[in-house]
């Protein structure tokens, strides 16, 4: 009989494939479908919870003192070398304590007897170690993971190793919490001097090559001495014979940012690898954080500031009081002071090319930026102009949130929240206490403290008397308050929300996760499973959300799903023929053994896709009456 179906259906999908349909309806990005299993029952006794997995990668959570599985609620091993210590009045050692380490299994590898231990294993497996000596103070080295000592503890000071070599010093001393003299040299992963501990400080090596000075240097509050660059060798790379050099390799390749002479007087600019100057030495000063790809650096010269590319040409005329880095082809400017002068925009060429007659204005991005007129502190008169200098939303906001990403900006007037397009019409009235924009393009609002939740057409998804709290979205769901008390935090002096009942809710508004918890905790995402830890009369327990995501258009769900078969928007007769080639195993099927497939799935709720599957795309293609019930 199946087979039967089969036949008959590939037959009728032949005739049915003409033109494409499309599906109407509202296409909120990220739609998502979530199915809810229960790990584990509210049992855990535990007074607090919170995650690892956003912070150190860990799939775990901490409850109470115990590191737990975030999926099972297991108590699990650390899965990193921890310190121990003996003896000490204090968590943190003290008088009379002693350090060692152990490992992931809980072996002692490094034996309880030093005393300091660095906090990690690097990644050439080695620990800093410290010991007092008698007549010279703590001494310093490293040891193996099998507790052996590798570079011998007899340093004054030791960095982290960085390109496998460590910045080591012999001689120094601790002076006011800030080391001093001393002279400083490397070392590699054997222990061995490789090169010659004869400078007065150093950075760590980046790319084959660090910073080293002489004469006293020494890097602080001020810098003082003369410095150059070495390379693993111990060759001198760069003369060491500036007053202070900043390795810039990693924004801008082979720049090295230079100044010669004193902090009051001196002048700064660039050189390579080579001590070639590429940008002369002439400049006041030159803004660290401009190194870009783009090769333009932002400088100071007489007191005013331009731009200067890597070839040495001026890009923008010194005459400005700060210039920002280039957005979409345009640089703000200012001329005046900061709080008194005028903010304006050049081009790629240098030239003014949106008047210099603003109290603030910002980066362009999506061809437009916001700009003030009036007093700068004031919150008042903000709109948008385009990059012909045009105004083509009228300054008369109080407060613009976001840059026209998602074809919205928040907009605040007259103390109410709402949202405008790019052609100033209001979308979402003003009439909110508050409001934001989530990454799906969704709108928070807040009206008396009760939140709700809007869509880019002003469609209420979710109205402002039920929660008081709406949360961001991650993976199509977003965690939801009823309840709870505004309280005074003391520590911060803001009123935070206390209390109340947690549940979470689709981009649909609909309840995905009763409101029925103390407490929530998202614990991380593993393979397309979110895990969500809760709270329930004092106790916790675990929930699985396999997530779905339906990115595409359709106003049911089966018609969503069936968009990502074949990865485009529209909804044919040719996608169920491809389920159908699917079912019968036709290797020349485009989702035989591809996601699509198990998308494909959802329609039904199937692990695999069916001919049911494929019944109701033609079911929904052509408007025939429920075929499933008839045929099957």
């Amino acid at each position: 009989m199946k087979k039967n179906i089969l036949s008959m259906l590939i037959a009728t999908v032949m005739v049915l494939v003409t033109v494409p349909l499309a599906v109407s309806g509202a296409n909120v990005e990220g739609t998502y479908n979530h199915i809810v299993k229960t790990i584990l029952e509210p049992t855990l006794d535990y007074g607090y919870v919170y995650s690892n997995s956003y912070y150190t990668g860990d799939f775990t959570v901490e409850a109470g003192l115990k590191t737990l599985c975030a999926k099972t609620g297991e108590e699990v091993e650390k899965s990193d070398y921890e310190r121990v210590k003996e003896g000490g009045e204090y968590d943190w050692g003290g008088p009379g304590s002693k350090w060692g380490m152990k490992d992931p299994s809980g072996e002692i590898i490094v034996p309880v007897i030093y005393d300091e231990i660095g906090q990690k294993v690097s990644s050439d497996g080695l620990i800093m170690v410290g010991l007092d000596v008698v007549e010279s103070g703590r001494k310093y080295g490293f040891v193996n993971t099998n507790g052996e000592v590798v570079v011998p503890i007899i340093y004054q000071k030791v960095r982290e190793f960085s390109d496998g070599l460590v910045a080591v010093n012999s001689g120094g001393q601790s002076v006011n919490g800030v080391f001093v003299s001393g002279k400083w040299g490397f070392v590699n992963t054997s222990g061995e001097v490789v090169i010659p501990l004869i400078y007065d400080d150093v950075d760590d090596f980046y790319d084959g090559m660090t910073i080293a000075g002489i004469d006293g240097a020494r890097k602080g509050v001020y810098i003082v001495g003369k410095w150059g660059v070495i390379d693993k060798n111990g060759d001198t790379v760069i003369p060491i014979i500036y007053d202070v050099i900043d390795d810039q390799r990693k924004y801008t390749p082979d720049t090295f940012e230079v100044r010669v002479g004193t902090w009051q007087t001196g002048k700064w600019g660039v050189i390579n690898s080579k001590n070639e100057v590429i940008i002369p030495i002439i400049y006041d000063d030159i803004m660290s954080g401009s190194f870009r790809d783009d090769g333009i650096v932002i400088a100071e010269k007489n007191g005013k500031w331009g731009m200067v590319n890597l070839d040495g040409e001026i890009i923008i005329p010194f005459k400005y009081g700060y210039v920002r880095e280039f957005s979409e082809n345009f640089a703000v400017v200012r001329i005046g002071e900061w709080d008194s002068g005028k903010w304006g925009f050049v081009d790629a060429s240098g030239e003014v090319a949106i008047p210099v007659m603003y109290s603030r204005a910002s980066d362009f991005h999506n061809g437009l930026a916001m700009v003030k007129t009036g007093e700068w502190w004031e919150d008042n008169e903000k709109g948008f102009i385009n990059t012909k200098g045009e105004v083509v939303i009228p300054l008369i906001y109080d407060q613009i949130i976001g840059d026209f990403s998602e074809d919205l900006v928040v907009v605040q007037k007259d103390g109410k929240w709402g949202a405008i397009n790019r052609k100033n019409e209001v979308v979402v009235p003003i009439i909110y206490d508050s409001m934001w924009q989530d990454d799906n393009g969704l709108l928070i609002a807040e009206i008396d403290e009760k939140a709700g939740m809007i869509n880019s057409q002003n469609e209420i998804i979710v109205s402002c008397d039920k929660y008081s709290q709406i949360g961001g979205f991650i993976n199509g769901l977003a965690m939801v308050r009823i309840g709870g008390e505004w309280q005074m935090d003391a520590w911060n002096e803001q009123r935070i929300l206390v209390g109340g009942e947690f549940g979470f809710i689709n981009t649909s508004g609909e309840v995905v996760i009763p409101i029925e918890y103390q407490d929530a905790v998202r614990a991380g995402t593993d393979d397309g499973t979110e895990y969500i830890w809760v709270q329930k009369d004092g106790l916790w327990g675990i929930l699985a959300i396999t997530i779905r995501n339906c990115n595409c258009v359709g106003d049911t769900h089966q018609a969503r799903e069936l968009g990502r078969v074949r990865g485009d928007d529209v909804i044919t007769t040719l996608d169920a023929l491809e389920i159908l080639k699917y079912i019968s195993k036709n290797e020349t099927s485009m989702i035989n053994k591809c996601d699509g497939a198990f998308n494909a799935a959802c329609i039904t709720g199937n692990d695999a896709p069916t001919i049911n599957d494929a019944l109701e795309v033609l079911k929904y293609l052509v408007g025939l009456p429920n075929m499933i019930g008839g045929m099957v």
